[in-house]
Order: structure tokens, then C-alpha cells, then sequence
């Protein structure tokens, strides 16, 4: 189970501190809400969520002002796909013990494939004035289930752009799908830290892919965008974009040479900037190949 817990202790403190706070220009709605139980979602807009196949389901924080008792309440569910229901998802009802400021409700995603991506809405199906007044009673999000990923073995990765050496990584491949994973792919150009080629123009950054995802389709390699560990002075942090994110750009470089070797040619890009350095036109950029 993933579990959301977005709010810190902190922020808790300071919404009961808001709830209870007392005005005399609002003395009215203010005790309406401490007779009710100021219950809320943390935001209208809640962060997307990536579920397990084994354990499709996730928790999500509600909040209450008034700790007085125990309070317990339903919560329904809208699910879409393409804009349309899909039957079967669930979630939990919830409960408060007395003295209990914070509590979850648990949503099951269980009919959802892999590879879709499910719109979810969730509503606070109690009466009105225990509704936080200045709270959220309807809260948001997108779900999507992870793929079944099996280990093949040990691969390359190469990066000739930047660093010109050649990385061991391992390879995973998602179960039924032409989609693979290279795992930590340049983990290895910074064990004895920024490469001295690179300093001056270029420092260590924070951001660095963990997983560097990419797909076959339709004869072609697609892939999300992704940090190489890199920033550059005066700018910001190198990210490595599929050239379709941007008006123009060729994106034929970006293919597969043969059954065990894959091509990326990325643009990699500097938000700050609003530029970068063109890898998209060019073959060997990024070469990976298959165990």
C-alpha cells in the first residue's frame, strides 16, 4: 500500500490553530465550526499516485478541527477513465478517535490496467456543518499502476554527449510490454565526483534519474524527461528531453539500431535558460544496449 501523507506535524498544528481560531468580526461561523467537526481533505488538488499490481490501493489524509469525540463519516468515489465510470474502484469509509486531529481513508484501484491512467475524485458524504468552513470537501487526483518489472541481467549505458565512457547497469523489462528500465544510469560518471573535463562549465546537481524509463512504439524510442546529475554555472540543472517536447525537432534519432542495442538522442535542456545542447540531430548520442 502507498501511503499520501503530505501534511506535516507542523501544518497540522497550524490548521487546528486556524480552525479554532476566535474573531469577534466571525463569531458566528466560528462557532458553527466549533460545533461541527471541521472535517477537510489537505488540498483540492492532491498529488498523482503510482499503485502496485500486487497491492493496488492507497491511503489519502483527511483533517478535523474539533477533537472533542469520536466522529466517523463515508466518502464516495468518482472513477474515470477517458472520461468514462470504471466500475469496481473503491474507498473506505473513515474514523476519528476522540483526541484525533488526522485520519485516512483507504481507496482500492483494483479493476485498473496497467498502463492507464485513472481520474479520481473523492467527496465528503456528511452533513454540511461538519464540513470545515474554510476546508475542502471534494478532493482530486491521478492513479496509475506500475508495471510487473523482471530483472534481465546486466546492460550498457553510454552517454557520449557529456561523458563518452561506458556505465554496467542492470536492465528490467516490464512483463508483457515493449518497455524497459535502465537503473541508475549515471550513478557511475560521479564516483570520484564531477568529472574534471566538466568543471567549470558545469557543477554537481541534486537531480539525478534513479530510473531511466523508455519505450518502443511504433518503430521508435520514446522517453520521459531526465536529469543527468549535471548543472550548468549560470544556469540550472541539465535535463535530457525526447525532442517531440519541443515544435520541429526530428525525433528519427531516437530508434532502435538492432534487437540488443537502443538509441536515445535527446535535447538537453535548461529550464532557466530556455535553451540548451542539441543531442536530437545526431546518432550515438545515448546507447544502450540489452543483456
Amino acid at each position: 500500500m502507498k501511503y499520501i501523507n503530505k501534511i506535516s506535524v507542523l501544518l497540522s498544528l497550524l490548521t487546528v490553530l486556524l480552525f479554532s481560531a476566535c474573531s469577534t468580526d466571525q463569531e458566528g461561523p466560528l462557532y458553527a465550526e466549533r460545533t461541527g467537526q471541521g472535517v477537510t481533505f489537505i488540498s483540492k488538488s492532491l498529488d498523482g499516485v503510482v499503485v502496485s499490481p500486487a497491492e493496488p490501493t492507497f491511503t489519502i489524509d483527511l483533517l478535523r478541527s474539533n477533537t472533542a469525540s469520536a466522529y466517523s463519516g463515508e466518502v464516495t468515489i468518482s472513477a474515470l477513465l477517458d472520461k468514462q465510470p470504471l466500475e469496481g474502484c473503491t474507498v473506505t469509509g473513515f474514523s476519528f478517535a476522540a483526541g484525533e486531529n488526522r485520519t485516512t481513508v483507504t481507496v482500492d484501484i483494483t479493476p485498473l490496467k496497467i498502463s492507464q491512467q485513472l481520474s479520481v475524485t473523492l467527496t465528503l458524504s456528511i452533513p454540511k456543518e461538519d464540513v470545515a468552513i474554510s476546508g475542502t470537501a471534494t478532493a482530486s487526483l491521478a492513479a496509475s499502476k506500475d508495471y510487473e518489472w523482471v530483472e534481465l541481467g546486466k546492460g550498457t549505458f553510454t552517454d557520449n554527449y557529456f561523458f563518452g565512457s561506458t556505465n554496467a547497469v542492470t536492465i528490467m523489462k516490464a512483463e508483457g510490454f515493449d518497455r524497459y528500465r535502465v537503473v541508475k544510469p549515471y550513478d557511475n560518471y560521479y564516483t570520484n565526483g564531477l568529472p574534471a573535463d566538466l568543471a567549470g562549465q558545469f557543477s554537481l546537481a541534486t537531480a539525478k534519474v534513479t530510473n531511466l524509463d523508455f519505450w518502443i512504439q511504433d518503430g521508435g524510442v520514446l522517453y520521459n524527461a531526465f536529469a543527468i546529475g549535471l548543472n550548468y554555472t549560470g544556469g540550472g540543472d541539465v535535463l535530457a528531453y525526447h525532442p517531440s517536447s519541443f515544435q520541429g525537432m526530428t525525433t528519427a534519432f531516437n530508434k532502435v539500431i538492432d534487437e540488443k542495442t537502443i538509441q536515445l538522442a535527446p535535447y538537453y535542456y535548461i529550464k532557466e535558460l530556455e535553451g540548451g545542447f542539441d543531442g536530437a540531430t545526431s546518432d550515438e548520442i545515448i546507447i544502450i544496449t540489452l543483456p
